[in-house]
């Protein structure tokens, strides 16, 4: 296990999990897709009402609303982690934009059982781990299922 703080040291490390919530849009969402299929977990991806023509929600194993709210990023970090709690998910992956560098969504996350999985999350240009950070001795983080979601 690396020390708090530090990169991984090793990248094939593995998680027991069985569902990862892919809190992010697109490309990211199709490439969390495949990661899922490949390994053998489910994938619960979000959407909203600009989301009507995307193909994510209806290639993923499920699929779950969340709304905009006008001027703010999306998803809400709360919205994230409630989405991730409701689906029976053990994994969270915030997809590489400004959800991964929210304080606020490592906050929420470190509040519930969930695991971190993805680009590690940036507090005044350092990198943290999260507490519940997969791989590192979090809920899901030990060895002998599906390798961690793509960083």
């Amino acid at each position: 296990m690396s020390p708090p703080g530090q990169p991984p040291s090793s990248p094939d490390r593995t998680v027991s999990a069985q569902r990862l919530l892919a809190a992010c849009r697109g490309a990211a969402s199709l490439r969390l897709i495949r990661w899922g299929r490949e390994t053998g977990v489910d994938v619960v991806t979000l959407f909203s009402d600009k989301d009507t023509d995307a193909n994510w929600p209806e290639l993923a194993d499920f699929a779950t609303w969340v709304p905009e709210v006008p001027g703010e990023a999306w998803p809400a970090p709360e919205e994230a982690v409630a989405a991730a709690m409701d689906a029976g998910c053990d994994l969270i992956h915030p997809g590489w934009g400004a959800l991964a560098r929210s304080p606020a969504f490592v906050d929420q996350l470190s509040m519930t059982s969930l695991a971190w999985a993805g680009p590690l999350p940036r507090r005044h240009g350092h990198r943290v781990r999260p507490g519940n950070c997969a791989g590192t001795g979090g809920r899901a983080g030990h060895s002998g299922g599906a390798r961690l979601a793509p960083h």
